[in-house]
């Protein structure tokens, strides 16, 4: 789902975040066996996308049973543009709505003992993955030479 700034929410159905205007966007969630899983829109953020990673066993030599579909991972995601400042990532889970937040933010000064993102001249490509079967979250971070909107 994408949440828009005049309040609007668009599913997928309707447009995928790449599709939006990216200053319209507020945050960009999917939810994953209830889990609400949001990255929030922040200055330092652009390009949102979203992935599906998924596999299917096939049997070898005629067999006629296929199993379905296995989705491994649901992927939320965007660029963090170029920054002078170091860049923090905040998360918080509420396990009373069961709710997933990040929130990538650019600080001029990181607290101490606070892990940090030094400051890049490239954008860095920043990944929350979903893993269903295992029921994990993690978040990951690539430093790319250019953006794709489609976050491939």
């Amino acid at each position: 789902m994408i949440h828009l700034k005049n309040g609007k929410t668009l599913t997928d159905e309707e447009a995928y975040p790449h599709e939006v205007d990216q200053d319209q966007i507020t945050s960009v969630e999917r939810i994953v066996d209830g889990v609400v899983i949001s990255l929030m829109k922040s200055d330092c953020l652009k390009y949102f996308f979203v992935l599906t990673s998924a596999s299917i066993d096939f049997k070898p030599f005629g067999e006629n049973e296929q199993r379905p579909t296995q989705i491994e991972e649901r992927i939320l995601g965007a660029f963090i543009l170029p920054q002078k400042n170091p860049v923090v990532i905040d998360t918080n889970f509420d396990i009373r709505s069961n709710s997933f937040k990040v929130k990538v933010l650019s600080l001029e000064h990181v607290p101490e003992g606070r892990s940090f993102i030094p400051p890049s001249e490239k954008p860095i490509k920043i990944e929350i993955l979903v893993t269903p079967l295992k029921r994990e979250i993690k978040i990951r971070t690539k430093l790319v030479e250019k953006i794709d909107p489609r976050g491939v």
